[in-house]
């Protein structure tokens, strides 16, 4: 988390107006998962704002920043606008997700559901993340844990 709030503070004049809201959200995230949540869903929802207020500017890749903010989210506890901003996000990619943006907004909603007590739907999603993903997963191991075990339960 320090590392990218030293990063976004270098950002500005240096990356594309885009990037930088991406390692906002990347920092959100992290802070999220670092236990400082409140911090994390902050700063989560300040670049949700800012994603809508940039809409038409970020248009063809809003989607991307849409599925950066519900991880960042999900990560602080706070649900609620996340099938939202995952409906949306693949609304906005009609021609197709790629794959691995398809693993992290099933991880998502997986871990989301699971907070909300619905196993079956949180291994059913989890299910169909590690199914999809195997192969990108060996390179997150943490994430395929997290969703191995809500997989396990249903089993």
């Amino acid at each position: 988390a320090r590392a990218l709030e030293q990063a976004l503070a270098l950002a500005p004049g240096r990356s594309t107006p885009f990037a930088e809201v991406r390692l906002k959200a990347s920092w959100a995230t992290r802070l999220a998962q670092a236990g400082e949540r409140a911090r994390g869903l902050t700063m989560a929802r300040q670049v949700l704002e800012e994603v809508e207020r940039r809409r038409l500017e970020f248009s063809t890749s809003r989607w991307m920043l849409l599925l950066d903010v519900a991880d960042a989210m999900m990560e602080s506890g706070e649900c609620g606008p996340v099938p939202a901003l995952l409906d949306e996000a693949r609304s906005l990619t009609a021609s197709g997700m790629p794959v691995a943006w398809r693993v992290v907004g099933l991880k998502i909603e997986a871990l989301c559901l699971a907070r909300a007590g619905d196993a079956a739907g949180a291994s059913a999603r989890a299910a169909e993340a590690l199914d999809i993903g195997a192969t990108l997963l060996k390179a997150a191991p943490l994430t395929e844990q997290r969703l191995r075990a809500l997989v396990a339960p249903a089993s």
